[in-house]
């Protein structure tokens, strides 16, 4: 999706799956994904990015608590909820913790920024965070 405006929009609106973005210039560009909706159980789980606030990168939030902040060695932290949810924090895209089917995914569009396997290649700047959520969800933050 290529969005050129600043605003809120639905990424998923289903009966039990909410999933919100906030966009934030002309650019659209994606400042903070946010999850709730039944299947949460009356949680919600927030990722944002936290530099235009002089933050130093992603910032994620269960409950409004801030989590995967106490990182190892290699940048990688990890968290569990007493229900349903596991998150992980990776300094590098891991085909052990990531679905390899994404990287044979067909791009309905050529961008310009090369392959889409090779947007998996390199190390993401401020980290690789991976949801497992109620119900088989699983979100994916670059």
């Amino acid at each position: 999706t290529i969005l050129l405006q600043e605003g809120k929009l639905w990424l998923v609106r289903s009966r039990d799956v909410w999933v919100q973005a906030l966009a934030k210039t002309h650019l659209g560009n994606l400042m903070a994904v946010a999850v709730g909706g039944p299947f949460m159980q009356g949680h919600t789980l927030v990722v944002r990015n936290g530099t235009r606030d002089g933050g130093a990168g992603l910032e994620v939030l269960f409950d409004g608590e801030a989590i995967l902040q106490d990182r190892d060695e290699y940048g990688n932290a990890e968290f569990q909820a007493p229900f349903e949810l596991w998150a992980a924090r990776r300094a590098e895209w891991s085909q052990d913790l990531h679905d390899q089917a994404i990287l044979e995914m067909d791009p309905a569009v050529e961008f310009d920024v090369g392959p889409w396997a090779s947007r998996f290649s390199d190390s993401p700047e401020g980290g690789l965070y991976l949801f497992k959520l109620p119900g088989g969800v699983e979100l994916t933050v670059t």
